[in-house]
């Protein structure tokens, strides 16, 4: 299994029978991501049959992402946590270990601020 990503080295492959599989390499465990982008999660195997994809989010099948490379926009925090793939065909299967996306909510003004006006004598300059 080759393992990868921009902060950590790799290891060496890991070969299964027909299925050679190399590990998560997540783009989206960069620096945090700010509400709202994207983040892109990609896994690369070979192997004959031509291996299938199944993307997690904390442990639970994320529905529709079967494919090398996971995609997300306009992420939020509920986003946020641990991503991982399975890679399979006849051969065996491999899992991913985990990747982590955290998103930085960005902050909202609920209140402006206001002008109070100060005591007399406040701002003068004692001589």
């Amino acid at each position: 299994m080759i393992i990868s990503n921009p902060m950590t080295a790799s290891s060496a492959p890991t070969h299964l029978d027909g299925l050679c599989a190399a590990d998560v390499q997540p783009a989206a465990d960069q620096p945090d991501r700010d509400g709202g982008g994207v983040a892109t999660f990609a896994v690369t195997a070979t192997g004959l049959p031509a291996p299938s994809y199944q993307w997690y989010f904390d442990n639970s099948d994320l529905w529709r992402a079967t494919n090398a490379v996971l995609t997300l926009t306009g992420v939020t925090t509920n986003e946020a946590g641990w991503y991982s793939a399975m890679v399979w065909n006849p051969g065996g299967s491999v899992t991913s270990t985990n990747a982590s996306l955290t998103v930085i909510a960005v902050p909202v003004i609920i209140a402006q601020p206001t002008i109070k006006p100060c005591c007399r004598g406040a701002m003068r300059r004692s001589a």
